[in-house]
């Protein structure tokens, strides 16, 4: 039971899994992973709809960070056990952002209901490749809803310059923003997320495993992109695929191979030599 008391958390898109593939190996190692006393977990920006999928691959999980930490979402409860939601000011950004951008697509996600405040192409290819089924609405019609998250998409050649000239001189009122990535068939895609302050991977993976009792010097992550910094940095020993930002890639302990050839794997293979 080398892996007692254990939590290793895994990003989703570009770490676990590569356009719906899994490699068999990460399912492999995570079965054993578990049986050696360990704990898994998903963390994820998607949405509790959006990871069903995935889920259902790995029959011992019991919890997922979803909303890039936003929620903890506890599958023998089958309801969040945490969650927060973006202040009614800080919803405005987006309100300015598509009056200065007004082809940006805009998504907003409350609880299960997903929202498109304004359609773009990006944003469809998103919710279709999350399997996801939205609503259009605008603004007015939502803005008194509980907001997980609020994001864009955009083509990865869109310059961000606007945006980021506008998170800037925003005045947020207690908010996070953190950029995101997609790929699909060959296109990349780029966004920023909103979300509520101090929610982050990071602080999703310590509440779980302060949740869940887990012993310091025990809590694992890996992950490929820069919304998963703070998990990154949150855990204990940390890891990243090879196909990662060079900058992420100086976070962790670790570097595994591709995601697409076993990245999680890898990486529990590289735990089962550490000294926990």
């Amino acid at each position: 039971m080398i892996f007692k008391d254990c939590l290793l958390a895994s990003d989703i898109d570009g770490t676990l899994m590569e356009m719906d593939y899994i490699n068999p190996k990460n399912i492999t190692a995570i079965e054993e992973f578990v049986s050696l006393g360990g704990t898994f977990c998903i963390a994820t920006g998607r949405c509790v709809p959006a990871i069903e999928h995935v889920v259902c691959n790995f029959k011992s999980l019991t919890h997922a960070i979803v909303y890039n930490g936003g929620m903890i979402y506890d599958y023998t409860k089958e309801a969040p056990i945490m969650e927060r939601c973006l202040e009614d000011a800080d919803k405005e950004f987006f309100k300015i952002l598509l009056q200065r951008i007004p082809d940006l697509g805009v998504e907003v996600y409350c609880g299960k209901d997903l929202y498109m405040l304004n359609w773009s192409k990006p944003c469809q290819v998103h919710f279709d490749y999350e399997r996801l089924n939205y609503k259009m609405a605008t603004f007015d019609e939502i803005k008194e809803l509980k907001w997980n998250k609020a994001m864009c998409y955009y083509y990865a050649d869109f310059p961000e310059d606007e945006i980021e000239k506008l998170i800037k001189e925003y005045k947020s009122v207690n908010c996070e923003y953190t950029k995101a990535a997609f790929s699909i068939d060959g296109v990349d895609y780029r966004g920023y997320e909103q979300l509520p302050g101090g929610a982050h991977k990071g602080f999703g993976l310590e509440k779980l495993s302060s949740l869940l009792n887990i012993p310091k010097g025990k809590t694992f992550a890996i992950g490929d992109y820069y919304n998963d910094s703070e998990m990154l940095k949150a855990a204990d020993i940390s890891a990243c695929p090879s196909s990662s930002p060079e900058d992420i890639k100086e976070l962790v302990d670790f570097v595994g191979c591709a995601c697409h050839d076993g990245a999680v794997a890898d990486f529990i293979e590289y735990l089962k030599t550490a000294n926990l």
